[in-house]
């Protein structure tokens, strides 16, 4: 009887390892494909609020965190951009390639100073990279759900969606969002467009708006005169606040917004083109892709650094301020009033 009783508790353990391990690599594969690229040496925080998901974000992970590392001095650096998103649980993934990296006392140590400030650790996971020399990716997944049987690492290769190309590395995604000569939309196309007279300023922002939802809710590809004119269109003040008074109230989807506007980012320059890209930084903060945002903020700031929204969104995200808060202090205007004439770069 005694037997039967360990077998039975060794089948279940085993059914459990493979339960808990499936879910840690299709949480690691989700994670992925958000930030677009493969993280390296770093730490991967999904934080929640009432259950729901406010913001993920990635640190570079200090290979020595678990031999004497102030771990709530380090946490308060890594809280600093959370807090005003009064998270109250978080999930946690560690990617390592260190063999020697103690992931269990990480983990341990991360939880146990969280849980000092009033936040639970939903899960740990840690996750070991090792890059095959044919350029394929090899992850070993490890939680902490399953430590009594978890000694050793399942190794898995499929991490993206079919289909989906993972960058490399940040700095591959990082390359994204630059200019490329190679790429741009031809300037004489772009000089056609700037310099057509608008006699009738309030018409002309009226048409700008319908083509840029119109081609928002396309899913068909969008020429190079199209999207030069939604990007001058941007440009405008009344013409971007309106759109972003869309995005707040939800009339335009935030994924949408973003997948349509990134592609244009890398194609075009010059102190017109922070407009578009401060939109899509919002779209991007509005589902909580920090990484993305910043970029998006990077490159506005870097062809336009006095530009008020740019430098707003610079100081909220490095504030930790909620794109809830944004949402809610933009909808106290009605959408004539963006339209009309309030700067929402004036806005908290």
């Amino acid at each position: 009887m005694t037997s039967k009783i360990q077998l039975s508790r060794r089948a279940k353990s085993a059914s459990d390892h493979g339960e808990h391990i499936d879910q840690a690599t299709a949480e690691f594969a989700s994670l992925v494909g958000r930030l677009g690229f493969y993280p390296r040496e770093s730490v991967l925080f999904t934080w929640l609020r009432s259950g729901s998901e406010v913001l993920v974000q990635r640190v570079d992970l200090d290979v020595d965190l678990d031999v004497g590392m102030d771990f709530n001095r380090w946490l308060e650096s890594v809280l600093a951009p959370v807090e005003g998103y009064e998270p109250q649980e978080v999930r946690l993934s560690v990617v390592c390639s260190e063999s020697g990296f103690n992931k269990a006392a990480t983990i341990q140590m991360m939880e146990a100073c969280l849980l000092e400030k009033g936040i639970s650790v939903s899960s740990g996971t840690s996750v070991c990279a090792l890059e095959l020399t044919d350029g394929s990716v090899v992850h070993g997944v490890w939680t902490t759900e399953c430590s009594e049987c978890c000694e050793d690492w399942h190794v898995a290769t499929e991490f993206a969606s079919d289909g989906i190309h993972m960058l490399r590395s940040r700095e591959e995604l990082t390359e994204q969002f630059s200019y490329q000569v190679t790429r741009a939309i031809n300037p004489e196309l772009i000089k056609k467009v700037m310099g057509r007279q608008v006699a009738a300023k309030d018409r002309w922002r009226t048409n700008q708006l319908r083509l840029i939802v119109k081609c928002i809710q396309s899913e068909a590809d969008t020429s190079d005169l199209v999207a030069t004119r939604m990007a001058y269109a941007l440009s405008d003040v009344r013409v971007r606040d309106t759109l972003l008074w869309d995005l707040a109230s939800g009339s335009l989807e935030a994924h949408i917004v973003l997948e349509r506007l990134t592609g244009l980012i890398p194609r075009l320059t010059g102190e017109w083109v922070a407009g578009f890209i401060c939109v899509a930084a919002v779209a991007a903060w509005l589902q909580g892709n920090g990484v993305t945002a910043n970029m998006c903020v990077d490159r506005a700031l870097e062809e336009a650094p006095d530009n008020n929204l740019a430098n707003l969104l610079r100081v909220s995200l490095n504030n930790g301020i909620s794109p809830q808060l944004w949402v809610e202090s933009v909808l106290e205007l009605s959408r004539e009033e963006c339209r009309y004439g309030v700067p929402l770069a004036q806005i908290p």
